[in-house]
């Protein structure tokens, strides 16, 4: 099956590169990074998208496009693939400090009227803070609508141990697509066979990509999938 696509816009290239290689670090997985530097390329790359069949999961564009502006295209974007998250990208003021007073007053007019779904601020110091958490969870909202017996993690670990449910409940509280096998049963042992792991520690997380994790501390396996860690997860 072809990946779905998370398609970027920004017209200024080198934070457009900078956004693309994140996404691609991060997600290129599971799913294709294609990256535009204009609003009319963006809406091109939608149609052909479109006359191909093809998904697109999410859609980030920059707020101030030439010729046009991150909002607008989105509300297009939102015509051609109606099931595609909406991110607008939103830069800080020269300083770094604050958002400028006039990209502000578009955000919380777009957010309003149901125009976006979320927004993304540039530049981030981190984005393992500030991109992955909100990508990721758009991603799983996209997934669970729309892949429904898709696995993004698939954990082994023992039916009954405290552990195993603590980390069923990191997933499921961050909405992440996940199987859980009981690492007696066929399919636990098939999977811990396939992937090289003895199981003599448990629980072991797999994700789509093929990184195995072997009982990640919470803070470990979120960083892996890009997710916020929650206090009452115990971190």
């Amino acid at each position: 099956m072809e990946r779905p696509v998370l398609l970027a816009v920004d017209d200024e290239v080198g934070a457009l590169r900078v956004l693309a290689d994140a996404l691609e670090r991060r997600f290129g997985a599971d799913y294709r990074v294609v990256a535009v530097d204009s609003a009319t390329a963006g809406e091109a790359e939608l149609e052909r998208l479109a006359s191909r069949g093809a998904e697109v999961a999410l859609v980030v564009a920059e707020l101030w496009l030439a010729g046009s502006d991150g909002v607008a295209f989105l509300g297009r974007a939102r015509a051609i693939h109606p099931d595609a998250g909406r991110a607008l990208l939103i830069e800080m003021d020269e300083r770094g400090t604050r958002l400028p007073i006039d990209s502000m007053e578009r955000l919380q007019r777009a957010t309003a009227l149901g125009q976006i779904d979320f927004s993304l601020i540039t530049p981030w110091v981190s984005p393992e803070e500030w991109l992955y958490p909100q990508v990721q969870e758009a991603l799983s909202r996209w997934t669970k609508a729309h892949r429904p017996h898709h696995e993004s993690v698939r954990l082994v670990g023992e039916q009954w141990s405290s552990r195993s449910h603590e980390l069923r409940d990191v997933l499921a509280r961050n909405t992440v697509p996940f199987g859980f096998y009981a690492a007696d049963s066929d399919e636990g042992r098939r999977l811990l066979t396939e992937h090289g792991v003895d199981g003599a520690r448990l629980p072991v997380v797999i994700l789509y990509g093929g990184q195995v994790l072997i009982d990640p501390a919470n803070v470990d396996l979120a960083n892996a999938l890009g997710v916020r860690t929650r206090p009452e997860a115990g971190v």
